[in-house]
């Protein structure tokens, strides 16, 4: 009962570190709560890393060790799958492109009203053609 126990919760940690780590496999990417928590992907790998750790600990206590291995094996494999996401896509930069003709920032958004983001598109580029210098 205990083994069937450990497999059980071993499964169900393993599915949800599968859906954390890859919710685009399952059509979960836009859904409420995994769409906020992915964008926190540095900060959610730490915690699989933190977690893996945690059962390697308790892989000391010898009638769980096996359940605590199981579970160090998952998290730590859904650790290194993210590690391996954030260091891909890159850890962002403050650093702006450069500026080209066609660009709008800071002053310019705020000049031509393009801040409205309640805005009709057509109205948007109405009110931007007819105010600045700068109009497509």
């Amino acid at each position: 009962m205990r083994r069937l126990f450990g497999l059980i919760v071993v499964l169900v940690v393993a599915a949800g570190a599968a859906v954390l780590t890859w919710p685009s496999a399952f059509g979960l990417e836009r859904t409420l709560p995994l769409a906020q928590i992915i964008s926190f992907r540095a900060p959610l790998t730490a915690v699989f890393v933190a977690l893996t750790m945690l059962m390697l600990l308790f892989a000391l206590i010898r009638p769980i060790r096996a359940l605590a291995l199981a579970l160090a094996l998952v998290l730590g494999v859904a650790g290194g799958v993210n590690v391996a996401v954030v260091t891909q896509r890159g850890m962002g930069t403050e650093a702006l492109p450069a500026k080209t003709d066609t660009s709008l920032r800071g002053h310019d958004v705020e000049h031509c009203g393009l801040g409205d983001l309640g805005r009709d598109d057509r109205a948007v580029r109405r009110r931007h053609a007819g105010r600045c210098r700068h109009a497509p």
